[in-house]
């Protein structure tokens, strides 16, 4: 082999190598944002008597999104806080329908937990039986849910915060009432 081609191919494995180092850094880094966008929407403080409005804008306007396609809620066109009145109505109107009609059983038995503990469980005890939250991305538009846990925080239904100084997951008291009514739950 002559030198030169010597040469090319230690310079075609040292730019691969960058490139390969480069992705493991971006990659480590995108973990990083999401990590940051997980821990800063679970430390938002939420109380089971917040309106569906006040529990929404918790949310990033990608997040409305996702859950306004997962409702099937219009959603082009709309600011923020029109698509967080719209969002709010529909899912009050519709709890029993988005119940019975979106959620697959692993979904419904969480909402059955958080129902039978008064509107709040541990977050906790919640990612064990049903998936942890971070193992999923908050940029849901890109990277659809995979775990029971974040699937259900898109519906609109169950919400994530800090409750008196613990992370719970929580359904607002104007939607338990109605939940419990369903056949469903």
């Amino acid at each position: 082999m002559l030198i030169t081609e010597l040469w090319v191919i230690n310079m075609n494995e040292f730019f691969i190598r960058m490139v390969i180092n480069a992705i493991l850094r971006m990659q480590k880094e995108m973990e990083a944002v999401e990590e940051r966008a997980w821990d800063k929407l679970i430390k938002k403080q939420v109380k089971i008597n917040m309106s569906l409005n006040e529990l929404l804008s918790n949310y990033a306007l990608y997040q409305l999104i996702y859950i306004a396609r997962v409702l099937g809620v219009k959603y082009s066109g709309k600011r923020k806080k029109e698509l967080i009145e719209d969002l709010s109505n529909f899912i009050r109107n519709e709890a029993c329908n988005i119940v019975k009609q979106k959620l697959d059983k692993d979904q419904l038995s969480l909402i059955k937990d958080i129902i039978n503990s008064g509107g709040a469980i541990h977050l906790d005890s919640a990612e064990r039986k049903y998936g942890k939250i971070k193992n999923d991305s908050p940029f849901w538009q890109h990277n659809q849910p995979k775990t029971t846990l974040v699937k259900t925080l898109g519906t609109g239904i169950v919400y994530v915060g800090t409750l008196k100084g613990e992370k719970k997951l929580i359904i607002p008291r104007e939607l338990l009432t109605k939940l419990r009514k369903c056949n469903n739950t």
